[in-house]
């Protein structure tokens, strides 16, 4: 299948200061296409939900960032990539679950958050 949209934006997430970079190149993106500011919030607040959990699960990443078109509009593809240990993803979407002894919702508030939500996870790595 192909998807129109626009050129991805690959950022790439190895220490803190990278997250604020892509949450604001996230939300610029979203208002860039006349979300309002409300669902420009939700894309920033994802983008730093994604980033913090590549740095704290993997130890690096990329989070890749692009405009596709949708039913009701526009909206923003935001992929994140790891080469990190992985995870069980049932366990990982139930509040409370944990494996760095966080409050345990990232994920779960990422399903919630966002329109559209798949993850795939192995050895090898994860794909959100």
């Amino acid at each position: 299948m192909n998807v129109q949209g626009s050129v991805t934006q690959v950022l790439l997430i190895e220490d803190n200061s990278q997250i604020g970079h892509a949450r604001r190149v996230a939300q610029r993106l979203a208002e860039q296409h006349d979300f309002d500011t409300t669902d420009a919030g939700r894309v920033a607040l994802l983008a730093t939900e994604l980033g913090s959990n590549l740095l704290k699960h993997a130890g690096r990443g990329e989070l890749h960032l692009r405009v596709i078109p949708g039913r009701e509009g526009r909206g923003v593809e935001i992929i994140a990539i790891d080469r990190g240990p992985g995870f069980d993803l049932d366990q990982c979407l139930t509040d409370g679950f944990s494996t760095r002894g966080t409050q345990g919702i990232g994920l779960g508030a990422l399903a919630r958050q966002a329109q559209v939500f798949d993850a795939y996870s192995d050895a090898r790595g994860s794909v959100v």
